[in-house]
C-alpha cells in the first residue's frame, strides 16, 4: 500500500502542559499494613501456613508489594507465616536494607543470593539457612508467573530457581504455586486504594 504524504504540513505547536505537581506521593504505612492484611487473608483462603515470595531485580514486584524495595543484583525471599511473622532472606549486598522493609521482618543472611564469587559468609548448607525462616505446613510459592494453561496443573508448576524450591520442600511436603494470590483474577494487586492510585499517577506523570 502506498501513502500520499503531500498534504502533511510540519509546524511548531505549543508543548503540552505538565500536569505533575512535582510533589511526590508516598505509599503510607496504612497502605502497607492493608497490603499485608490482604495477603494474610488470601493465605487463609488458600489454607496456607507459609508463603514464600521470590524476587530478583527483574521479577520482584510481588516482593516489593510488601517490602517496598527490589533486591539489587541477585535473589531475595520474603517468607510470611499465617501468624504474620515474616523473614527476609537476603544476600550480602541487600542485608543492610532489611531495616528499610515496609513491614516488620527478621533478616536472614544467605550469601548464596549474592553475585558470583562474592564471599560465602554462611558456614552452613543452604537448607540450614532456609530452616531459620520456620517454613512449615502447606506452603505457597509466589514467583512472578501465574501459569494459566489448561493442560498442566498450574499449582505444581514453579518459576523459581530449583535450589530454592528443593530447600523449601525439605520442610514442607505440600508446596503449591500461589502467585495468583497476587496477580490472579481476584489477586490482591488487582485492586488499588486511593493512596496507591495517587502514588502511581505521580510516577506516571513524571
Amino acid at each position: 500500500m502506498k501513502y500520499d504524504y503531500s498534504d502533511i504540513i510540519l509546524k511548531d505547536v505549543k508543548a503540552p502542559e505538565h500536569d505533575c505537581t512535582g510533589i511526590p506521593v508516598q505509599l503510607t504505612d496504612e497502605t502497607m499494613h492493608q497490603r499485608k492484611a490482604a495477603v494474610l487473608k488470601k493465605m487463609e483462603e488458600l489454607g496456607l501456613d507459609t508463603l514464600v515470595i521470590y524476587a530478583d531485580m527483574e521479577h520482584g514486584s510481588n516482593f516489593e508489594y510488601l517490602v517496598g524495595f527490589l533486591p539489587r543484583f541477585e535473589e531475595a525471599l520474603l517468607v510470611l507465616h499465617s501468624s504474620a511473622k515474616a523473614y527476609l532472606v537476603l544476600g550480602n549486598e541487600n542485608l543492610n536494607k532489611a531495616g528499610k522493609s515496609r513491614i516488620e521482618a527478621e533478616a536472614v543472611l544467605a550469601s548464596y543470593f549474592s553475585l558470583p564469587d562474592q564471599p560465602m559468609l554462611n558456614d552452613e548448607p543452604f537448607a540450614a539457612v532456609i530452616a531459620k525462616t520456620g517454613i512449615r505446613g502447606k506452603t505457597g510459592i509466589a514467583g512472578w508467573k501465574n501459569f494459566s494453561g489448561k493442560y498442566d496443573d498450574r499449582r505444581k508448576m514453579f518459576d523459581i530457581p530449583a535450589y530454592i524450591l528443593d530447600a523449601v520442600r525439605m520442610y514442607s511436603d505440600d508446596v503449591i504455586n500461589a502467585c495468583d494470590l497476587f496477580i490472579g483474577a481476584d489477586g490482591v494487586r488487582t485492586v488499588c486504594s486511593p493512596n496507591e492510585i495517587a502514588c502511581y499517577e505521580f510516577a506516571a506523570s513524571l
